[in-house]
């Protein structure tokens, strides 16, 4: 999957994009999400991820934070972390599911994973939303 950040993405926000088609790459992100989610783990690289590609330098990180501030870019261009509770995250690993098995159809499928901060998460199965 690729990982790509949008500045103009909505008509509302500006949104980070997870896109692919290959269930498999849905399922790597619902484990590791899965270990915010049980506070197993208190931070996740998704870039770093196997089967996940940086486009132009973007970097996303998901932490498990006491309040759902959402996601926000740090540092520098291009740097951007989603921290969430683990309830939150949860809730996201299950709008996951849909993406973990083998695509019904060829048209493009997305679903908003975070809407609480300033920019959007989202997840599709193609370059579009």
């Amino acid at each position: 999957m690729m990982v790509e950040f949008f500045a103009d993405g909505s008509a509302d926000a500006p949104l980070v994009l997870i896109y692919g088609r290959d269930p498999n790459d849905a399922v790597t992100l619902s484990s590791a999400l899965a270990g915010l989610a049980e506070s197993t783990v208190t931070c996740v690289a998704i870039h770093e991820l196997s089967g996940f590609f940086s486009i132009d330098g973007c970097q996303l990180f998901g932490s498990v934070a006491g309040s759902d501030t959402g996601l926000r870019m740090v540092e520098s261009s291009g740097i951007f972390e989603c921290a969430l509770r683990p309830e939150t995250w949860g809730e996201v690993v299950g709008l996951l599911e849909p993406f973990s098995r083998a695509p019904e159809t060829s048209s493009t499928t997305f679903q908003y994973l975070d809407e609480h901060g300033d920019i959007r998460l989202l997840i599709s199965t193609e370059r579009a939303w």
